[in-house]
C-alpha cells in the first residue's frame, strides 16, 4: 500500500502499523489523548538541554540488583517457576509495530493491529510487584512447529501456559557458549520479567535472575566473562532504562539515574540497543518521550545515545536532524565511531547519522524510504535496510551499502524482489545477514502467508538460505562464530480472537541451529 506523503502522521502509522492504519478505535483513541496530556507536562527543549549539559560528564556505573544467594543455573530440561501474579488492568501504551509486518499478514487480522504487539511491548502505568509467587511448570523441550489454522476460528487458540518466553536478543561468543534475552509474557497487557538464557557445553539453561517488570531487547558480549544487556524496566507509574552487566559469572544491574536527564523517560514505542566493541567501549541508545521540538504537531522523540568508555556510561550530544526525524538502529565495530538510521518523516527520506571522534555528521537521502536495521562489518564496510517507497506495488526493500566513503543503495538479485527486510546482522565470521518475509499468494481460504526467508551475503553475493519451518517463526537474531554453524532466535506467533473483534498476539520463543547441513529447533514454553 503506497505510502501519503502529505500527512506525516498517516505515513508514519502506515509505515509502523505494518500498512494498516488504526482507526476510530476508542482504545487508540485513548491513548492519543493520554499521550497528549502526557507530553503537555514533558520539559521544554530549553529546560531539557539545561538538565543535560552538567550530565555530559563521567560517571561511574553502580550495581544495584544482584542474583540471588545460590547462583545455580536451571538447566534447560527442568522445571522452572511459572508466571508472576498479573498486575492491575492498565490502558496500555503505543507499542513499536515495526516488526509486526510479518505477523499481520500471516495472521490476517489487519484490522486492529495496535494490539497485536502487546507479547513484545513495556506497559507505561505498570507498577512493580517483587513479592510474586511461584510455583513448577512444564519442561522445556523440542517439537514441530506450531501452526496456525487457515480459517480464524474465535474458541480456539493457543492457551497461554503462564510462563510463556518471548525472545528479543542473542549473542555467541563460541560455538558453545553464548546468550539468548527474553522476557516472560501473556495475552493482555501484562509486563512479566527477565529470561537470560545461557548455553553452556551445548546446553540452553536458565540464569537464575529475574527481575519483574523488565523487557530485555538487546545483548552485547565482548567475551565468555564480559557482557551487557539493555531494555527498559516499569516502575513507579514510568518506563526507565534497564541496563545489566556481566562479570565475574553473574549479571548486576547498572544504576543510570545519576546519567541520564531526570526526565527522561523511554519510549516503549522503540526497541533499547547495546552494542559492545570491547570490554572498555561501547554504545547505548534508546528513545524517549520527549520530544524534539514540543510545538511542533509532528516532532518525533529525542534519541538517548550514550557512551561507555574508561568504566563509564556519558551521554552524547544529539545528531544535528530535524525534528521530524526518529532513529530505529544503531551499530558500531569501533570505540570512536557509531552509526545511527532513522527516518525524516515529514519528507519521508532516510537518515543516516555518524558520530565520529566527538563530530556528528548527517546524511538525508533524497530518494522516499526509510532505515530501520543497521548491520557493520568494521569501520568501513555496513549494510542497512529498510523499505523504499512509492513503488509499483507500494513500499518496497530497501538495502544500503557503506563502502567506506559513502552510502549506496543495492539492488537484490530478482529473485528476491518480493522480499521484505525486516533486520540485517553482521557475525563473527564476517558474514552478512538478512531476515525477511516473503508474501504468498492467499489460498483458497483467504489467507495471506509471510514465508521467513534468510539470505546470506558472502563472496560478493547474495544467496538464500536453507530455512525449512512454516511461516509462523518470526526471526529475532541470527549469528555464526564458527564455519558451517549458525544459531538463531524466533518467536512463533499465536493469536487469540478474529477481526473485527480484539485480536491479541503472543510470542512464543524459538531457538535454533543450523549445524552439518541441518537445523534443529528447541520451542520454549
Amino acid at each position: 500500500m503506497p505510502h501519503e506523503p502529505q500527512d506525516v502522521n498517516a505515513a508514519h502509522d502506515a509505515t509502523h502499523d505494518d500498512q494498516f492504519p488504526v482507526t476510530g478505535d476508542p482504545l487508540d483513541e485513548a491513548l492519543l489523548a493520554d499521550a497528549a496530556t502526557w507530553h503537555a507536562e514533558l520539559p521544554s527543549v530549553e529546560q531539557f538541554a539545561a538538565r543535560m549539559e552538567p550530565l555530559l560528564s563521567s560517571a561511574t556505573p553502580a550495581p544495584m540488583l544482584t542474583p540471588p544467594a545460590d547462583d545455580m543455573a536451571t538447566d534447560i530440561g527442568a522445571a522452572f517457576d511459572s508466571a508472576p501474579t498479573p498486575h492491575p488492568t492498565a490502558i496500555p501504551s503505543r507499542s513499536r509495530r515495526r516488526g509486526l509486518l510479518a505477523i499481520a499478514a500471516m495472521a490476517a487480522v489487519v484490522a486492529l493491529l495496535a494490539g497485536l504487539f502487546q507479547f513484545v511491548a513495556p506497559r507505561r502505568g505498570l507498577a512493580p510487584n517483587a513479592n510474586r509467587p511461584t510455583a513448577s511448570a512444564p519442561t522445556w523441550q523440542s517439537s514441530t512447529p506450531w501452526q496456525s489454522s487457515k480459517a480464524c476460528d474465535p474458541n480456539s487458540y493457543w492457551p497461554d501456559p503462564g510462563n510463556n518466553i518471548t525472545l528479543n536478543g542473542m549473542a555467541m561468543v563460541a560455538p558453545d557458549d553464548g546468550w539468548a534475552i527474553g522476557t516472560i509474557t501473556h495475552y493482555g497487557p501484562v509486563y512479566g520479567e527477565t529470561v537470560l538464557l545461557h548455553l553452556v557445553q551445548g546446553q540452553w539453561q536458565r540464569d537464575p535472575l529475574a527481575i519483574p517488570d523488565v523487557k530485555l531487547d538487546s545483548i552485547a558480549m565482548v567475551s565468555p566473562t564480559e557482557g551487557w544487556a539493555a531494555g527498559s524496566i516499569s516502575e513507579q507509574n514510568r518506563l526507565d532504562l534497564f541496563l545489566l552487566h556481566y562479570s565475574g559469572g553473574r549479571w548486576t544491574r547498572v544504576d543510570l539515574s545519576a546519567v541520564t536527564p531526570e526526565a527522561t523517560q523511554i519510549e516503549d514505542a522503540f526497541p533499547v540497543k547495546v552494542v559492545m566493541v570491547s570490554p572498555g567501549n561501547g554504545w547505548l541508545m534508546a528513545n524517549t518521550t520527549i520530544l524534539r521540538d514540543p510545538k511542533n504537531p509532528a516532532s518525533r522523540e529525542t534519541s538517548l545515545l550514550l557512551r561507555y568508555h574508561q568504566g563509564a556510561w556519558s551521554v552524547i550530544l544529539q545528531p544535528p536532524v530535524t525534528s521530524t526525524t526518529s532513529f530505529w538502529d544503531m551499530d558500531s565495530r569501533t570505540p570512536d565511531d557509531v552509526w545511527l538510521v532513522g527516518t525524516d518523516y515529514q519528507r519521508l527520506t532516510p537518515v543516516i547519522a555518524r558520530y565520529a571522534f566527538g563530530q556528528w555528521s548527517v546524511t538525508t537521502q533524497t530518494a522516499s524510504g526509510q532505515l530501520e536495521s543497521i548491520a557493520m562489518l568494521s569501520a568501513t564496510e555496513g549494510w542497512a535496510t529498510g523499505e523504499a517507497y512509492p513503488g509499483p506495488n507500494g513500499s518496497e526493500s530497501q538495502l544500503e551499502h557503506y563502502d567506506g566513503t559513502n552510502w549506496s543503495q543495492v539492488s537484490l538479485p530478482a529473485a528476491f524482489a518480493a522480499v521484505t527486510l525486516t533486520h540485517v546482522f553482521a557475525d563473527a565470521q564476517g558474514n552478512v545477514w538478512i531476515a525477511g518475509v516473503q508474501k504468498t499468494s492467499p489460498g483458497t481460504s483467504g489467507r495471506i502467508v509471510n514465508k521467513p526467508v534468510i539470505l546470506q551475503y558472502r563472496g560478493g553475493q547474495w544467496s538464500q538460505f536453507p530455512w525449512p519451518y512454516p511461516d509462523d517463526e518470526y526471526l529475532r537474531a541470527i549469528a555464526s562464530v564458527a564455519p558451517g554453524e549458525v544459531w538463531a532466535i524466533a518467536n512463533i506467533v499465536h493469536t487469540r480472537g478474529c477481526a473485527p473483534a480484539a485480536v491479541t498476539g503472543l510470542g512464543q520463543g524459538v531457538i535454533l541451529h543450523y549445524v552439518n547441513g541441518v537445523w534443529s529447533q528447541t520451542i520454549l514454553p
